[in-house]
């Protein structure tokens, strides 16, 4: 991939990145720009761009108490911003607020002390229980979709990661108690949790708390965005109807689940 980021593109692909936005409810899009923050605010700024029709020199980035991004005047997107070596990850959410992470999918922490500060017990046995081969994979993705989650909260990592666990229900991952019980239902539902294994060597994942009245269905997709990568997820609305250009927005969307089926690990 190219060092800089494609910005304003008279093409289809950041036309498909906007319409995931304002049709389907969320994008998260990933590059290679040559430098963080700056190169990450400007990914943002262009897939907000795109789903607001407006070119992204005319919107600007803010940052809430704790630091939390937001995109100033339009507070019916909710934004987030990641990176790590070599990738930096932007998610843009008109469901509702939303955390974006990345990590090196080879990234070795299994074994580690860092498995006793990002995991509760029930999960540390929950992981434990899984073929020893699986084992460091499986808590990069944990460890990723706990980033996102306190980034969609709004307090990163003032929340201690044994403070809360993420555990796979028959609706997909929801927070739970440190010891795996179930938290408030009124609030685990309304968590939907994506994780991408492999982009660019990398695990991304997002996290979003949606909004009341809206359900969603998971999809998948590369838009052919140039220098970057965009997955977007289709929703529905309370009314049962999903938006007509929900299905044909990216042209080369591609279903990994839906909703009867949870949002799966991948």
């Amino acid at each position: 991939m190219a060092s800089q980021v494609p910005l304003v593109r008279p093409d289809e692909s950041w036309r498909a990145v906007g319409a995931a936005v304002r049709d389907d409810g969320l994008a998260v899009v990933a590059g290679h720009p040559s430098h963080w923050p700056e190169g990450a605010r400007r990914l943002a700024l262009t897939a907000a761009g795109a789903a607001l029709r407006r070119p992204p020199g005319a919107l600007e980035l803010g940052r809430a108490p704790g630091g939390r991004p937001y995109l100033r005047g339009h507070p019916e997107l909710e934004v987030s911003l990641g990176h790590t070596r070599g990738l930096l990850v932007a998610a843009v959410s008109a469901r509702g607020r939303v955390g974006v992470d990345v990590e090196p999918a080879g990234r070795g922490v299994y074994g580690t002390p860092l498995v006793a500060e990002m995991t509760t017990p029930y999960e540390r046995s929950a992981l434990a229980a899984l073929p020893e081969e699986e084992r460091n994979a499986a808590l990069v993705r944990l460890w990723t979709r706990k980033e996102a989650y306190t980034k969609a909260l709004g307090v990163g990592l003032r929340l201690p990661f044994t403070a809360f666990g993420l555990v796979r229900g028959p609706a997909g991952y929801g927070p739970r108690g440190p010891d795996g019980r179930p938290v408030d239902p009124s609030e685990r539902d309304r968590w939907r949790f994506g994780t991408d294994p492999d982009v660019a060597g990398c695990v991304v994942s997002w996290a979003v708390r949606q909004l009341a009245n809206v359900s969603y269905e998971e999809s998948s997709s590369s838009c052919g965005a140039p220098e970057s990568t965009c997955w977007c997820s289709r929703w529905r609305r309370g009314d049962g109807s999903t938006p007509s250009s929900s299905r044909s927005a990216a042209r080369n969307c591609w279903n990994v689940s839906s909703a009867r089926h949870g949002w799966p690990e991948r």
